[in-house]
C-alpha cells in the first residue's frame, strides 16, 4: 500500500472518541502537550508516521513507563507546567529582557531535558536523541552554572551570592528597619492617633504610610501618597520618613538597575542558544505525549496492532474500551468480501461491536494502540461513521430524509479505499423497502468504490438477502433464552433473531394484557416469517448452549491447573519438610562420628570390639530408616479394609487423611487434605494414631473473593495501586494456592521495581529472582524454603 494519509472519520457522533482524547489528554502534564496533542487529532497521519507512533510508544512501555510513570511529574514540579513556553522563547528571539522569573523557566527547560537525556536510554526512538551532544556541552553547564548561582529554580534571587547586592542589601534592610521604628513612634503621637483610620501602618508605592481618615487630615501630618476606594482614607507618610524613604527609593533604584543589567547579560547568553532552547521544549513535549500514549494504553488494555496491505481487518479479542467487564470478540473482514451485516436482538451488543471497530480506527489514526489482544488491519483512506436519529427539524427534514442525504454525502466523498460503518440503517422507515433500499445502497457503493461496509439492522429481508449474497457475510450478537438476556457473544456466519417478541414477553410477564398481545402479534405475522425468525432463534440458542459448555470446560481447566499448582506446592513443600530433617539427622551422625574419632585419637577406645561395636550402633540409625521404609507396605492395611468417610495415616503424605473416594480399577484412592484433595495409591494406608472424631468434626471452608494471580503486569499502574496488588497475590502465595508469583514491571530503576525488591528482600517469607529467560524487566516471587 502506498504511503497515503488516513484522513479523520466523517461521523456524525464522536462521543466515545472525546471521552477517550479526554482521558487521554488528563495523563499529559504540559499544557503545551495538551493543546498539540488536541490539535493533532483534526490533523491526519500518514501511515510512515503511524508506524513510528506506534514503535515510540513500544519503546516507553518496554523501558521508560515503569520508571518515569511516577518520577515525571517530581522532575517537572519546579515548572509553571501551564504557561505557554514557545512565547516566552519568542520573546528572546525578538531581543525582549525576560525577568528572571521568565528567564528561571527557561532554564529550568534546559535543566530538565540535560536530565532526560543523561538518565534515559540513548536509542533512536528517544525525543531526546535529536539534541545529541549540543546540550552537555561546557558553555552550556557555565551558563546553568552561573544562572543558579544567583537564582534557585523558584525564581528567587539570592543577593548573599552577589558582592554588590548583598551589601545594597544590607543597607536596604537598615533602612527598613529604621522606617518600621519610626512610623511605630509616630503613629503613637496624640496627632496620629486622633486621625488614624485603623491602628497599623502599610507599605504603598515603595512608601511607609499610615491610613488617616479623610475628614481628618491636616498637612502637617505628611504627604498623602495614595487614597482609598471610597475616599474615606487617605494614606499619608508622615514627615519624619521622608528621608528614610528616598534613601529607601535609592537602594531599590541601584538594585534593580543591577538586576537589570544580570537580567539582559543572562537574556543575551540565552538568546544565543535559542536554537537549542527550542529543541529541548519539542522533545520534552514529545516526552510527556509519549508517556502519556503509553500509560494510556496500559490504562485501557490496548495492544499494538499489525498494519496490513490487505483490505479489511481481523480483531481477536476486540472489546468497546469504555464498557466495565467488557465481552472480546473475534472478529474477521477478508478482503475478498465486500462487508459485514450483524443482526440480533437490542442491547445485544451490536451497537456496541460496531463502535468498538470506530473507535479502532480513531486510535490507529493517531498511531495508539486497540483495544483487541491482536488485530491486524488496513489502513483505509476514508472511514465514515452513521449512526443515531438524522432528523433536522431547522432543515425540513425527517428522520428518512436526513439518513437518505447522509448516504448520499458519503458517496460523493468517498476516496480509493473506504470503510462505512452504519448502525441500524433506514431503521426508520418500513422494513421491507428499507432492506430494499439498503440492499440496493450496498451494490451501488460497491459499484462505484473500493469499499468495505460494516452493518447493524433488524430487517428481517435484508438478513435474508445479505445471507444469500456471498460477496456479504452475515453475523450476529448472541441471545440466551434460558434466561432471556443478551450474551454480547458475536458469532460470524450466520444472522441472527430480534427477539423482539420474546423480550416483550419477558419485559411484561406480569402483565393481565401480555399474553393477548403477544398472541395476537404472532397471529399476524406470516408463517413463513415467524419459522425463518424460530429457526434462526433455535439455532442461536443452540449456540449460546455451545458458548456456555465452552466457558464451563474452560473454568474446569483453569480450576484444574490451580489445584494442580497447589499439589506441586504441597510437594514442593512436603520434599522440602523431609530435606531439612535429612540434613539434621545427618548432622547429627557427623556429630557422633567426629566425637568417635576423637575418642580413637585420645586413646579412650582402644579394644578393637569395643570399636566395632560403637561403629554399629553409628550405622544403626540408617539401617533402621531403610527397615522401616522397605517394610512400610507390609504394614498397610488391604483395600477391602478400608472404610469411605474414616481417617487413616498415610505413608506417602506422612500424615493423617480422610477417604473421599476409591477407584477399584486404577487402585487409588482420593483423600483430603485441609482443603485439598489428592489421589493416592490404595496400598499406602495405616490405621491412624489419632482421634477419628477430632478430624472429621473440622471442616474448614475458605470463600475468596477473587482468584489467585499467578502474574501481575504492573506496566503503568501507580505505587498504591501496585503495592495493593502485590500484598494481596503474596498473602496467596504464603497459604500454599500457588508455587510462585511472577511481576512484570518494565526495565530500569523505577519506582515499582525498587520498591517489590526492596519489600521482598526484608520479608521473612518470601525471597526474589529473575527469571530463567534472564528479563530484568520482571521479577519472580518464591516462599523461602524453612
Amino acid at each position: 500500500m502506498k504511503d497515503s494519509s488516513l484522513n479523520s472519520s466523517h461521523s456524525n457522533n464522536d462521543d466515545d472518541w472525546d471521552q477517550l482524547l479526554s482521558d487521554l489528554l488528563h495523563y499529559c502534564l504540559l499544557g503545551l502537550s495538551r493543546v498539540q496533542l488536541r490539535e493533532q487529532t483534526r490533523t491526519p497521519k500518514n501511515e510512515g508516521e503511524i508506524r513510528l507512533s506506534l514503535n515510540t510508544i513500544s519503546f516507553f512501555q518496554n523501558y521508560l513507563v515503569d520508571e518515569y510513570s511516577q518520577s515525571f511529574s517530581e522532575i517537572l514540579s519546579p515548572l509553571n507546567v501551564e504557561l505557554d513556553f514557545t512565547k516566552e522563547v519568542t520573546s528572546l528571539i525578538k531581543g525582549s529582557i525576560l525577568n528572571f522569573g521568565q528567564q528561571n523557566q527557561l532554564i529550568l527547560i534546559l535543566e530538565k531535558s540535560l536530565k532526560l537525556y543523561r538518565s534515559t536510554p540513548q536509542d533512536q526512538l528517544n525525543p531526546f536523541i535529536t539534541l545529541t551532544d549540543k546540550i552537555d556541552t561546557k558553555e552550556i553547564a557555565q551558563i546553568l552554572k552561573q544562572f543558579r548561582h544567583l537564582v534557585d529554580d523558584s525564581g528567587e534571587v539570592n543577593f548573599d551570592n552577589h558582592p554588590e547586592l548583598k551589601e545594597l542589601g544590607i543597607k536596604l534592610q537598615e533602612v527598613e528597619e529604621k522606617s518600621r521604628k519610626e512610623i511605630n513612634e509616630t503613629m503613637r503621637k496624640k496627632d496620629f492617633q486622633d486621625a488614624l483610620q485603623f491602628n497599623n501602618y502599610d507599605v504603598l508605592n515603595d512608601h511607609f504610610v499610615l491610613p488617616i481618615r479623610t475628614d481628618s487630615y491636616k498637612s502637617h501630618l505628611g504627604y498623602i501618597i495614595d487614597r482609598s476606594e471610597t475616599g474615606q482614607t487617605l494614606y499619608v507618610e508622615p514627615p519624619e520618613l521622608r528621608d528614610l524613604a528616598i534613601q529607601r527609593l535609592s537602594l531599590i533604584n541601584k538594585i534593580r538597575e543591577i538586576i537589570y543589567q544580570l537580567e539582559r547579560k543572562l537574556c543575551q547568553n540565552l538568546s544565543a542558544h535559542h536554537e537549542l532552547l527550542s529543541s529541548c521544549l519539542f522533545s520534552l513535549i514529545r516526552f510527556d505525549e509519549f508517556l502519556a500514549k503509553a500509560r494510556f494504553c496500559y490504562r485501557y488494555q490496548l495492544n499494538r496492532p499489525e498494519i496490513s496491505s490487505d483490505k479489511g481487518f481481523e480483531f481477536q479479542g476486540l472489546f468497546h474500551p469504555l464498557i466495565k467487564n467488557p465481552i472480546r470478540n473475534h472478529l474477521v473482514l477478508p478482503p475478498e468480501k465486500k462487508g459485514i451485516v450483524i443482526s440480533g436482538p437490542n442491547t445485544g451488543g451490536k451497537s456496541a461491536l460496531l463502535k468498538a471497530v470506530h473507535i479502532s480506527y480513531q486510535l490507529l489514526r493517531q498511531g495508539l494502540f486497540l483495544p483487541s489482544s491482536h488485530a491486524k488491519i488496513f489502513l483505509y483512506e476514508k472511514v465514515f461513521f452513521s449512526q443515531d436519529d438524522l432528523q433536522s427539524i431547522h432543515s425540513g427534514l425527517s428522520s428518512f430524509s436526513g439518513e437518505v442525504t447522509r448516504y448520499f454525502e458519503i458517496i460523493e466523498t468517498l476516496g480509493s479505499s473506504n470503510l462505512i460503518l452504519i448502525d441500524e440503517i433506514f431503521n426508520s422507515t418500513s422494513s421491507d423497502e428499507a432492506s430494499a433500499l439498503a440492499y440496493s445502497l450496498f451494490q451501488k457503493i460497491s459499484k462505484i468504490s473500493d469499499s468495505h461496509l460494516f452493518i447493524t439492522t433488524h430487517h428481517q429481508y435484508l438478513k435474508s438477502l445479505v445471507d444469500q449474497d456471498h460477496d456479504y457475510l452475515s453475523g450476529s450478537v448472541g441471545f440466551d433464552q434460558d434466561k432471556m438476556a443478551p450474551t454480547y457473544r458475536f458469532h460470524q456466519g450466520i444472522p441472527g433473531s430480534s427477539m423482539a417478541l420474546e423480550i416483550f414477553q419477558k419485559v411484561l410477564d406480569t402483565h393481565p394484557y401480555q399474553e393477548d398481545i403477544s398472541k395476537r402479534a404472532r397471529e399476524l405475522l406470516s408463517g413463513k416469517h415467524v419459522e425463518y425468525d424460530s429457526l434462526i432463534g433455535k439455532l442461536n440458542q443452540k449456540r449460546a448452549q455451545l458458548d456456555k459448555k465452552s466457558d464451563e470446560l474452560e473454568k474446569k481447566e483453569k480450576d484444574l491447573q490451580s489445584k494442580e499448582a497447589s499439589l506441586e506446592g504441597l510437594f514442593q513443600l512436603k520434599l522440602n519438610d523431609e530435606i531439612t530433617k535429612a540434613g539434621h539427622e545427618f548432622n547429627k551422625t557427623v556429630e557422633k562420628a567426629r566425637s568417635l574419632l576423637n575418642k580413637v585419637q585420645m586413646g579412650e577406645l582402644h579394644k578393637k570390639k569395643k570399636l566395632e561395636d560403637e561403629i554399629h550402633k553409628l550405622g544403626k540409625v540408617f539401617r533402621t530408616e531403610e527397615k522401616d521404609e522397605t517394610n512400610s507396605h507390609k504394614k498397610c492395611l488391604l483395600p477391602h479394609q478400608l472404610k469411605i468417610g474414616l481417617t487413616y495415616h498415610n505413608t506417602f503424605l506422612r500424615s493423617d487423611v480422610q477417604l473421599v473416594s476409591i477407584d477399584w480399577r486404577k487402585k487409588t484412592a482420593v483423600v483430603t487434605k485441609g482443603s485439598l484433595n489428592i489421589q493416592v495409591r490404595l496400598d499406602t494406608f495405616l490405621p491412624t494414631t489419632q482421634k477419628v472424631s477430632s478430624f472429621q468434626d473440622i471442616k474448614i471452608s475458605v470463600d475468596r473473593s477473587s482468584p489467585s494471580l499467578f502474574s501481575i503486569d504492573a506496566r503503568g499502574m501507580r505505587l498504591e495501586e501496585f503495592q495493593n496488588k502485590v500484598e494481596l497475590a503474596l498473602a496467596d502465595l504464603l497459604s500454599g494456592q500457588q508455587r510462585s508469583l511472577s511481576i512484570i514491571h518494565g526495565h530500569g530503576n523505577g519506582v515499582l521495581k525498587s520498591w517489590l525488591r526492596n519489600y521482598i528482600s526484608q520479608s521473612v517469607h518470601y525471597t526474589w529472582t529473575v527469571p530463567e529467560t534472564g528479563n530484568d524487566g520482571e521479577t519472580e516471587v518464591r516462599l523461602k524454603p524453612d
